[in-house]
């Protein structure tokens, strides 16, 4: 990778330079940044990209803290600022929601009908190309030189489809709880934020969505490649069963699994769910309010962690 950046909105943009002349620049260049993409998230981990920011900026003489905070134009921010500008960094990243950018002095017909068929059929990743054409004067001295530069591969289609998807994308974490704390009781924000951090501690990711009418919590937990997300905990107080999607991945794709599901999480004092088996029937958050109730629920989950983390690569998901 000859580079990474984070832009202002923490899109990690990863750019190959190749010269025009280079015989790799299409079929070679383009499957390695296909690779640098499918594989970020293993190698990159945001702790590691801003460990290398941090020492980047030791090695330059600068504070790392005033380096992020001018770059964001926030004029007195905290630890706080920065921390949700990295984990808005790591959301993109485990979202795919990234930037793959050739810059070349030429790039060749072929390689420019491929990203541009790329950056159409893939969202939320952009695939972009800066084509920098250099001209100097030959009749002079010294020799003045014009560097121009042109995006490739943008179109409004294209355009306006990802400008939707990260605006909705963009919402993080703490501005999901923040609502949740606006529309709801302290003792349900706390359900929540103890589910949260249960999730955590055994290695999900999380993922965030905005409606008009409510906010989305989703505790992921991926295996083999695939995402799984059993729940969904709303801003409007609702907590979906997610059967609609968790019925379509092994080793839950048969009715009697998801049955099997349904019947544990009955069990739970006040749940009478009804079996929906591809849906998202729902339930209200004060039913975990209970401490009984909220261990049955939690039991019920570290459940369905254990399943997921049973199949084998012989037996993968769907």
């Amino acid at each position: 990778m000859d580079h990474l950046f984070l832009d202002q909105d923490a899109v990690p943009t990863f750019v190959e330079v190749k010269r025009s002349s280079d015989s790799r620049i299409r079929r070679e260049v383009v499957g390695q940044m296909l690779d640098y993409a499918a594989n970020a998230v293993v190698y990159w981990p945001i702790e590691r990209i801003r460990a290398q920011f941090e020492a980047a900026c030791d090695r330059r003489g600068t504070d790392p803290a005033d380096k992020l905070l001018t770059f964001l134009d926030i004029e007195s921010g905290t630890a706080a600022d920065m921390d949700m500008f990295w984990q808005r960094a790591q959301v993109n990243l485990q979202a795919g929601r990234i930037r793959l950018l050739f810059v070349a002095d030429e790039i060749p017909p072929g390689l420019r009908r491929i990203i541009e068929f790329l950056n159409a059929q893939m969202t939320p990743a952009e695939v972009l190309a800066i084509e920098i054409k250099q001209y100097a004067t030959s009749n002079r001295e010294p020799v003045l030189r014009t560097l121009v530069p042109r995006v490739i591969g943008q179109s409004i289609t294209a355009t306006d489809r990802k400008s939707a998807t990260v605006a909705t994308a963009q919402f993080t974490e703490a501005e999901f709880f923040g609502e949740l704390t606006e529309r709801l009781e302290t003792v349900d924000v706390e359900v929540v934020k103890r589910v949260a951090a249960w999730a955590r501690s055994r290695g999900s990711r999380f993922e965030f969505g905005k409606s008009t009418k409510h906010s989305t919590f989703h505790p992921c937990f991926d295996h083999l490649n695939v995402g799984y997300w059993p729940f969904a905990f709303r801003t409007d107080g609702n907590v979906e069963f997610i059967t609609q999607y968790l019925g379509k991945r092994r080793p839950f794709d048969s009715d009697d699994a998801i049955t099997k599901l349904f019947t544990q999480l009955n069990q739970i004092p006040g749940l009478a769910l009804p079996f929906v088996i591809s849906g998202k029937p729902r339930f209200r958050l004060e039913v975990l309010r209970n401490e009984p109730a909220f261990n049955q629920f939690l039991k019920v989950f570290q459940s369905i962690v254990d399943q997921i983390r049973s199949v084998t690569s012989q037996d993968a998901p769907i």
